[in-house]
C-alpha cells in the first residue's frame, strides 16, 4: 500500500464525496496534513494509518447497525 493518500483517493476508497472528506478533515474527524500554505483547495494528504483507522471505524459502525437491525 501507499504511505499517503489524496482526498480523492480516500473518497473513492471510503465511497464518499471528496467534499465530505474535506469537511471531515476541517472538523477534525480525519487527521491529515496540508501541502503548502494556500487557502483555497490546498491539497491534503492522509496517512495510511489514518485510512486504516477510518476503515475499522466504518466496519465497526456497519457491524453495530447490522446487529441492531437483527436484534442480536
Amino acid at each position: 500500500m501507499k504511505q499517503h493518500y489524496t482526498v480523492k483517493e480516500v473518497a473513492q476508497i471510503l465511497r464518499h464525496d471528496p467534499q465530505t472528506i474535506r469537511k471531515m478533515i476541517r472538523t477534525g474527524r480525519i487527521n491529515a496534513f496540508k501541502l503548502g500554505s494556500g487557502t483555497r483547495r490546498t491539497p491534503y494528504l492522509i496517512a495510511e494509518e489514518e485510512l486504516e483507522r477510518l476503515s475499522v471505524i466504518g466496519y465497526e459502525e456497519n457491524l453495530k447497525q447490522l446487529k441492531e437491525g437483527l436484534s442480536i
